[in-house]
């Protein structure tokens, strides 16, 4: 940590669903598919974006998740943060997350979560800036992106998980791990830097 900086919090105020997609959008996925699965998109009117994010999300008209057979989109505040998760799989199931890298969204993991799913509750968060995840202007420290996480899993109930990450999903998995040991029984930290 910087002079000056402080950990972040490990948990903020109580995290609280704000709103649930019952029905998934119509919306059918934009031929520009790889692009799209990489792009941090914020859908926040009132959220600071890259220009060139601005650009992207205006010209693929992304405003809801794209469809994925078996997958909900669910939002939360956590600890101020309106955070975007797709979950998928039965409730009661053993929790796996898949964490995406930089600068991808919950969609890179459209491969492993229909298969997954038949075992598992899957859940698909996007990091905090990523996907349909509010775009602060601070708090893209890896520490904050691991808190971030802990609460989320939180407000979903979930009271451990196996954390498969990527990039810098991976990275968050372990200091997730170091922050709340008893919450993942495992890590899977794939392709870290």
């Amino acid at each position: 940590y910087g002079p000056g900086a402080s950990k972040p919090a490990f948990l903020g105020s109580s995290p609280s669903r704000i709103s649930t997609q019952d029905e998934p959008s119509r919306q059918s996925y934009p031929a520009e598919e790889d692009v799209a699965s990489r792009a941090a998109v914020c859908v926040q009117p009132a959220c600071r974006q890259h220009p060139a994010q601005r650009a992207l999300s205006g010209r693929l008209g992304m405003l809801n998740p794209p469809e994925l057979s078996g997958v909900r989109h669910e939002y939360f505040d956590v600890a101020g943060l309106r955070t975007h998760v797709a979950v998928a799989g039965p409730e009661d199931a053993p929790a796996v997350m898949l964490v995406h890298g930089w600068p991808q969204n919950w969609w890179a993991w459209r491969e492993v979560i229909p298969g997954l799913a038949q075992s598992f509750r899957v859940i698909a968060p996007d990091l905090r800036g990523h996907g349909w995840t509010q775009a602060p202007e601070a708090g893209y420290e890896k520490e904050q992106l691991a808190s971030d996480l802990l609460a989320l899993l939180d407000a979903l109930d979930v009271a451990q998980v196996t954390w498969v990450g990527h990039d810098w999903g991976g990275g968050t998995g372990f200091l997730a791990a170091l922050e709340a040991p008893r919450r993942l029984s495992r890590v899977l930290a794939l392709c870290i830097p």
